[in-house]
């Protein structure tokens, strides 16, 4: 993704992060204001390039599964409360 935005990798900072018991390098960016609209005027930036990233089928599933996870587990006056605020 990087590579295809038209990013400049500047460096990496070795064993940046702590994650899980190991360490990881970290890559350091970057995209200057010019090269980002001259990107967005050819189509290389946003949905039109990189497309949507969860297929909204997925969005669907994972919305159903919470919907009855939630039916299902957690207790009513919960239920009533989150259905109130949303």
């Amino acid at each position: 993704m990087l590579i295809k935005s038209g990013m400049v990798i500047e460096g990496v900072l070795r064993d940046y992060f702590f994650l899980d018991g190991a360490y990881h390098d970290a890559i350091v960016t970057s995209y200057l204001r010019e090269e980002y609209y001259s990107a967005d005027e050819s189509g290389m930036t946003g949905d039109a390039f990189f497309g949507d990233t969860v297929p909204a089928s997925d969005k669907a599933a994972a919305r159903a599964l919470l919907r009855e996870h939630m039916r299902e587990q957690w207790p009513q006056d919960i239920r009533r409360a989150y259905a109130e605020e949303s």
